[in-house]
């Protein structure tokens, strides 16, 4: 893992092995989407960073990268839960000879 501070967010680069591009089962899934609902986590900190932090307020500026990164964050959530899906069921690039229609 590489750790990066990037204006007081930690963002954290993992490299994937072979081994973790294997199929995804249904487990894989259910991580997945409950990942996605992590996001109310993310507003909920955003918004105590807003309403309650005594750092003071954010400024415009502040407040649209921190929301630009969320978004694109979903985002990535939200791909990554569509590549589970797929690789689950053997669907669009995952889908095995045998199911070739």
């Amino acid at each position: 893992m590489h750790y990066d501070d990037f204006s007081g967010w930690v963002g954290i680069i993992h490299w994937h092995t072979f081994e973790e591009i294997a199929m995804k089962t249904r487990f894989d899934l259910e991580q997945d989407i409950l990942n996605v609902t992590i996001m109310t986590q993310d507003l909920d900190t955003l918004l105590w960073r807003i309403m309650d932090s005594p750092d003071g307020p954010l400024t415009d500026d502040d407040l649209a990268n921190i929301i630009i990164g969320l978004k694109y964050t979903l985002q990535l959530r939200g791909d990554k839960l569509w590549d589970t899906f797929c690789q689950t069921y053997e669907l669009d690039n995952y889908r095995s000879k045998d199911n070739d229609l």
